[in-house]
């Protein structure tokens, strides 16, 4: 049975904080984060693998939803959507990072003089795993 009086709400609304960081409220801006600080490094450290690289991404992310709070639209939750700013940070600093290990093939090298060479290759074929298999068998 309802005795027709509503408890009051003492927790503050997430878009209520929202728009309290909107006017320029900081702290409110702690408060609407401070819930997610978990699920914020663990999404960043379930595709970094890195503590460091995790905690530098959660940071990032924080900062971009602080500046890009004004165009949330409220489709999610705040949490949903930051974490989802997170991923996509993370995603980006490992792209980033592996740009190094992509060189084209087809791209001549010149040296100081503007002399063509070709790139040095490893041979694989001398430590590939199936090479190795079948040596194990011949041994026998």
């Amino acid at each position: 049975m309802s005795t027709g009086t509503a408890k009051p709400n003492f927790e503050t609304t997430e878009s209520e904080l929202i728009q309290r960081v909107c006017q320029g409220d900081k702290e409110a801006f702690y408060s609407l984060v401070q819930p997610c600080e978990r699920g914020v490094f663990t999404a960043a450290m379930s595709i970094l693998n890195n503590p460091a690289d995790a905690e530098e991404v959660a940071q990032e992310a924080v900062l971009k939803a602080l500046s890009a709070l004004p165009r949330f639209r409220g489709e999610s939750k705040f949490s949903t959507w930051l974490i989802q700013i997170t991923i996509n940070e993370a995603r980006l600093k490992l792209r980033k990072d592996r740009k190094h290990l992509y060189e084209s093939v087809d791209e001549q090298r010149t040296d100081e003089q503007g002399d063509y060479y070709p790139k040095d290759y490893a041979d694989w074929r001398k430590s590939h795993p199936k090479h190795s298999i079948g040596r194990s068998y011949v041994r026998r």
